[in-house]
């Protein structure tokens, strides 16, 4: 396979540079860290904990929320006419279209698409035509009217199969139909463009979408075997999103040392590049879901030091408190925890940094800290108010009844005991927290 960012691009005869597909280095977001274990009951001591075995919410979600992809690189395309014909440099219909096509390679796409209609009502047969569809097509992806680029692109594959511009029409179809998140259909273009062309210069950007599209059909395994075709090929401009999305099939997939090491090639072999912030944040969290908790707390760390603007901020901050709480430092885990929570009160996993904070009050009040009982009742008060329907509610009411035997408030205790029972009846906490209150006399 070619790289796209070999290719030399003559302004007269070829296309303009791909934009990229989202751009940023914008990635997912967790939404919660799996269902904790007071929603199963299984430990009364350690109530969530045995969540962190789980994948994390939107973590093994699609790009579609993610929005990383790379340039697709460089056309060859659109250039001289595709029937054989000679083209006149002075002929009003070539100058129309040069105007046109200089519109596009500015990326005004709008521009473009006006200029390429007027183009194409004016100079109906002009050997530019199937150029001109192309391109307004183009223009039409570029704008992101995703509906009308394909009805451009099927259009143009059912009736121009002699022009030079079928491959490109093909692997675009094929590309639209993955933004309009058919990743069957996708899948099924991609492949046959493979198929038909498979030294052609975009064959490994469709080879990446191909595994980009079976990821979204949680078709991990064939997934896998798209990527590491890409990443065979070190010339290919996808190789690095193919390390990442590799990495992030593995995660995905709970092997966390696969994806880890993963990660560690991306960060290595691109330094400085679109997915360096999310390779590190995913490195991060892979250490966490092997259970070092020191290692993941350097990750985190360095992650956060590296890359401040980086929308995994919050995910960090967060995993940065939990691993303190893993690591028995209660103290630093209320730190992180209350900060993130003063920092990101409406992310996902304000609720997990509520009951965690109050989870940690209560170990800290059991060492002595003082005041640390009311601590851990406010925290997880904070929880059952704000956000009753989540998965931390049975939990968080059932350490609040022992912070509040630990205070000697019976009243308080059986109030929360009522409420445990009333918003998660079939919760194991139920009867834990009846044997708490039958073990203190209240």
């Amino acid at each position: 396979m070619k790289s796209r960012l070999v290719l030399v691009l003559a302004l007269s005869l070829a296309c303009a540079s791909e934009s990229a597909d989202g751009g940023g280095t914008i990635a997912a977001v967790d939404s919660s860290d799996g269902a904790p274990d007071g929603a199963g009951g299984t430990d009364g001591t350690d109530g969530a904990d045995e969540a962190d075995a789980a994948a994390d919410g939107a973590d093994a979600a699609a790009d579609g929320s993610d929005g990383l992809d790379p340039l697709d690189g460089t056309d060859t395309t659109d250039a001289g006419s595709t029937d054989g014909s000679s083209v006149d440099p002075e002929a009003a219909d070539e100058k129309a279209f040069q105007a046109a096509l200089a519109l596009y390679d500015a990326l005004d796409f709008e521009g473009a698409k006006a200029a390429f209609a007027a183009f194409l009502t004016d100079f109906p047969g002009s050997v530019r035509r199937d150029n001109a569809l192309y391109l307004t097509a183009r223009c039409r992806f570029e704008l992101q009217d995703y509906p009308g680029a394909r009805t451009g692109f099927a259009a143009f594959v059912s009736s121009h199969a002699s022009s030079a511009l079928l491959p490109d029409a093909t692997y675009y179809l094929g590309r639209t139909d993955y933004e309009l998140l058919d990743y069957a259909s996708a899948l099924s273009t991609l492949d046959a463009f493979i198929a038909k062309w498979p030294t052609d210069v975009l064959a490994d950007n469709a080879l990446y979408y191909v595994g980009r599209s079976h990821f979204e059909l949680l078709q991990y395994a064939k997934a896998e075997v798209a990527f590491a075709d890409v990443i065979s090929h070190p010339e290919s401009s996808y190789r690095d999103a193919a390390l990442y999305w590799s990495g992030r099939t593995a995660y995905t997939e709970a092997r966390y040392a696969d994806a880890e090491a993963r990660f560690a090639t991306l960060i290595v072999d691109y330094p400085g590049g679109l997915y360096e912030d999310n390779g590190r944040y995913y490195g991060a969290m892979s250490r966490y879901r092997l259970e070092d908790y020191a290692g993941a707390l350097e990750r985190f760390a360095s992650f956060r030091a590296a890359f401040p603007n980086s929308i995994y901020q919050d995910n960090a901050r967060y995993f940065t408190g939990r691993c303190h709480y893993k690591l028995g430092d209660f103290a630093a885990a209320v730190g992180e925890l209350e900060t993130f929570a003063a920092d990101w009160p409406t992310s996902g996993y304000a609720d997990d940094s509520a009951y965690y904070a109050g989870r940690s009050h209560y170990e800290l009040a059991k060492a002595g800290a003082t005041s640390g009982y009311a601590k851990a009742i406010a925290s997880l008060g904070t929880l059952v108010s704000t956000w009753p329907t989540s998965a931390y509610v049975d939990n968080a009411y059932y350490y609040r009844l022992l912070s509040h035997l630990a205070q000697g408030s019976c009243t308080g205790a059986k109030t929360d005991a009522a409420a445990l029972e009333a918003a998660v009846p079939a919760s194991a906490y139920v009867d834990k927290a009846a044997t708490a209150l039958a073990t203190a006399g209240c």
